[in-house]
């Protein structure tokens, strides 16, 4: 089949694909959704014992602990789950005959695994997080929309100014992430593919941190006295901030080009 983007076989292939996810993703999606309840549940039944059975303010640990686990689970389970058993002869050869164009099938993938997924997993996340605070406001401590998880989320500065993270450069290294070890599911094609994926990242960001002290050294100084030139500059926050950003879309744009390529050659 060639490669042309048919907006109404992409539907049919997009249905099709969000029952193989829920086959194979459904019941962890579920358990990631109730995160919040069973955080809550687990450290008050621990803290219950220790404390001598009275009530304690979690101060909204809870809901910090849910969001890190449920973004660890879902980097490392989603993708090699749901896709990676795409490399598997029988499976993938039966996935190469369906009757829809590789464009089609990448968009899907990329699709559910960086917007539909997250977006099913986060509003009952959220929600169920905000009824457990609502309900118990004294113990609970504190939902991801509340006061306690946003103070905790900014930070203060060595001047005391409080530095507010940028949201949407956190949103951008995230969809590079999953973006990354849905390419580790597709490319690897023996077990424990997103171990392998979290070490090829690791070493490469290693690399990376070597280059760019190398590069340092080379216009002279260490790495103080870089980030002092750069905080000296006029109005260097804005540069640092487009630079971050420019990188960010690179990390982004490049694991989604690579999928694509990897779709376009993958054969059994």
């Amino acid at each position: 089949m060639n490669d042309r983007f048919d907006l109404r076989r992409f539907g049919q292939y997009l249905i099709y694909d969000l029952r193989h996810t829920w086959e194979y993703f459904g019941l962890s999606g579920i358990i990631l959704m109730c995160l919040p309840l069973i955080f809550f549940v687990t450290f008050n039944a621990i803290l219950y014992v220790l404390n001598g059975f009275t009530p304690v303010n979690l101060h909204g640990s809870s809901s910090i602990f849910s969001i890190y686990l449920l973004l660890l689970i879902y980097l490392f389970t989603f993708s090699d789950k749901v896709y990676g058993g795409l490399t598997d002869k029988v499976r993938g050869t039966s996935w190469l005959m369906l009757p829809s164009s590789r464009l089609e099938k990448y968009a899907s993938m990329v699709l559910i695994t960086v917007v539909i997924v997250p977006l099913c997993i986060a509003v009952p996340f959220m929600g169920l997080d905000y009824l457990l605070n609502m309900i118990f406001p004294d113990t609970y401590g504190g939902s991801v929309t509340s006061g306690s998880f946003n103070a905790f989320m900014n930070a203060r500065l060595d001047d005391g100014q409080l530095f507010t993270p940028p949201y949407l450069l956190l949103g951008l290294s995230l969809v590079s992430q999953l973006l990354i070890f849905l390419l580790g599911s597709l490319w690897f094609k023996s077990r424990n593919k997103s171990g392998k994926t979290f070490i090829c990242l690791m070493a490469l960001s290693i690399l990376l941190m070597i280059v760019g002290y190398a590069i340092m050294k080379c216009f002279g100084g260490d790495f103080e006295t870089i980030l002092g030139a750069i905080a000296s500059l006029k109005d260097a926050s804005s540069s640092i901030r487009i630079g971050w950003y420019a990188w960010e879309i690179i990390w982004v744009a490049l694991p989604a080009v690579v999928i694509y390529y990897r779709l376009k050659t993958l054969k059994h």
